[in-house]
Formats: C-alpha cells, sequence, structure tokens
C-alpha cells in the first residue's frame, strides 16, 4: 500500500460515534453522534481481500486513509457519498506513522 501523497486525501468524509440505546417497543434504537470531518483517500479493496475477509466473517469492501489524529474504534461509523460504512479494522500505516488506515464494510445507502 502506497503512503497518499499530495492531493490523494481529497474526499471528504464524517466520522460518528453510534450507539443502540433501549426504546419504549422492548427494541432498540441507533443514536449517532455529531460527525467529525475529515478528509480521506478512499479504494475499494481488491477481490482476494474481499473473499479472504468473508472466510472468516469480516466483510471488508472499502479501504479509507486518513492524517493521524483522532481515535477511531469499532463504535464509530464512516458516512461517505451518501453510504454507511461499519469500521472492521484500524491500523497504523507502516510507512509513514502520520496516515491512519481504516478497513471498513459497506453497510449501504443512509436512510432520512
Amino acid at each position: 500500500m502506497n503512503v497518499p501523497g499530495a492531493g490523494d486525501l481529497n474526499k471528504r468524509i464524517a466520522i460518528r460515534t453510534w450507539q443502540d440505546v433501549p426504546n419504549a417497543q422492548m427494541g432498540s434504537d441507533v443514536q449517532y453522534g455529531a460527525p467529525l470531518f475529515v478528509w480521506a483517500c478512499v479504494h475499494p479493496v481488491g477481490g482476494a481481500i474481499y473473499y479472504g475477509a468473508q472466510q472468516i466473517g469480516e466483510a471488508v469492501t472499502h479501504r479509507f486513509i486518513v492524517r493521524t489524529g483522532a481515535d477511531v474504534t469499532a463504535q464509530h461509523i464512516i458516512e461517505w457519498d451518501d453510504k454507511r460504512f461499519r469500521i472492521r479494522r484500524v491500523n497504523k500505516m507502516a510507512e509513514a506513522l502520520h496516515f491512519t488506515v481504516i478497513e471498513v464494510e459497506e453497510l449501504g445507502k443512509i436512510q432520512p
């Protein structure tokens, strides 16, 4: 994986916290926190990574690269291009420690 160059972080994404909260019908509703907007480099993953992740139940569809700064965990989601993504893995980029690689699973369109 190559280190992003000048101009590669050209997609504006929103990172939000999420949590399930109980509702009156004895179920739960998802509650999202305020968005943190950052610039990212977005790549769909290749077929080998996608099918390899399917075998272990960890569907990974996209990879986001952002500048390291915010503490991103699996308790966050990413919103980009009217789609929502569940975070599966977060790692520092080995070649450049000031970048973070976030591997995600696409959940689908954002419902109003």
